[in-house]
């Protein structure tokens, strides 16, 4: 089996800790999880078993009612995604966070991340007050980061370890009414060319002097524009 579509409830586990799955869990590659309403998408006790994995996409397909409200964390932090290219949530209203620090530091071969429609999720990466490893958080193959209608989105990552975005090309931003920077840590995106700020593709990048401080550009417009439309309003 090279793909899986499943549903996940606690009467109804899909994905079991069972040895009779271990052999067959080996061999997906893409992998769609709906309506998910356990605490955790994938149970950590199979995610070894997942270890040629290539897209996760985890996301309700009913946009009116969320079932996906329980789920608070994709992955347990210990997870290894080592070979995940492509990454897709959307509307999992449930989740604050996608990944620990710890997590992300495994996904060196992650080219695309989608984040879409998940009205509690504060920031992509969570740093771990616990966590052991030091050092630079790597992501050598990203390329794509879509970051849409993400209503409590604070930043992208909260900790301070540096992001090594060297091939991070497209990032959209769309909805975000709450993100005022990418990282509170430094960020080397040597091919960075812009921020995308809608979903119009042929309007021009947004870019000022980097990263970090495009996004805090793109936050400050937004507050200007927003307390301009308050000032018309009451003098009409």
């Amino acid at each position: 089996m090279r793909n899986l579509h499943t549903k996940s409830t606690p009467e109804r586990p899909i994905l079991k800790s069972e040895r009779s799955q271990s052999k067959w869990l080996c061999n997906v590659l893409i992998l769609k999880l709906d309506k998910c309403t356990l605490p955790y998408a994938i149970p950590s006790s199979i995610l070894t078993c997942l270890k040629n994995l290539r897209e996760l996409e985890v996301r309700d397909s009913d946009k009116v009612v969320s079932s996906c409200h329980h789920l608070t964390t994709l992955v347990h932090s210990a997870v290894s995604f080592c070979n995940l290219k492509q990454l897709s949530v959307k509307d999992c209203h449930g989740l604050k966070h996608l990944f620990t620090s710890s997590a992300a530091r495994k996904l060196v071969h992650l080219e695309e991340m989608y984040i879409v429609q998940c009205e509690s999720m504060e920031e992509i990466l969570a740093e771990e007050q616990e966590e052991t490893t030091s050092g630079a958080i790597k992501f050598e193959r990203l390329s794509t980061i879509i970051l849409d209608s993400l209503s409590s989105l604070l930043c992208f990552y909260s900790g301070s370890s540096t992001l090594l975005l060297s091939t991070l090309i497209r990032v959209l931003i769309w909805k975000c009414p709450n993100m005022k920077t990418f990282s509170r840590g430094d960020i080397h995106a040597e091919s960075f060319l812009g921020i995308q700020g809608s979903l119009d593709t042929k309007e021009k990048l947004i870019f000022h002097q980097d990263l970090n401080s495009t996004v805090e550009q793109m936050f400050q417009q937004q507050v200007r524009t927003l307390n301009q439309l308050i000032i018309t309003q009451v003098i009409l």
